[in-house]
């Protein structure tokens, strides 16, 4: 299966709809957001994309909180971090602000991949047993190029799509 991981969109529903448009081209099955919409995009911008999304809050989300632990549209929120078993891939997903949650989720052993943002750098890197992902920015931003990333969870290889 097929993965899509975006974060930090900041209101930025131009990358947003591409980031949309890479996805649906790829044939994801499902997409996690690492948190920071700062706001919720139109639901006709999200209502594009084929499969429902998964979501974390960021530090730049405290608008959205009111929604933790429920759905709008294809955007199931889940708070602060959540753990997911997906074709028997244990990943979860936080945003990556606390770097005390996102360490314990690394080192903990439990899970085959972890997915977190906030930095705006996209990483693929093994720490542990857990292939740590991140997308890096799906905005515009003065010091990176705005990315997404796709995890396939058949071979378990991660690959970084810039915007």
């Amino acid at each position: 299966m097929l993965i899509g991981i975006i974060s930090d969109t900041h209101d930025d529903s131009v990358l947003f709809e591409k980031a949309i448009k890479k996805f649906n081209t790829a044939g994801v099955e499902i997409v996690f957001h690492c948190g920071d919409w700062s706001s919720l995009f139109p639901l006709e911008i999200i209502e594009k994309l084929n499969c429902e999304i998964f979501s974390v809050f960021g530090n730049n989300d405290m608008s959205l909180f009111k929604y933790e632990k429920k759905s709008i549209g294809k955007v199931y929120f889940a708070g602060n971090w959540m753990g997911k078993k997906i074709d028997q891939q244990r990943i979860a997903v936080c945003h990556g602000d606390s770097i005390s949650l996102l360490n314990s989720l690394l080192k903990s052993g439990k899970y085959d991949a972890v997915f977190s943002g906030h930095t705006h750098k996209p990483l693929i890197k093994e720490v542990n047993r857990s292939l740590h992902i991140n997308p890096g920015t799906a905005s515009f931003s003065w010091n990176n190029t705005p990315s997404i990333a796709i995890y396939n969870t058949t071979t378990r290889l991660a690959k970084s799509i810039f915007l």
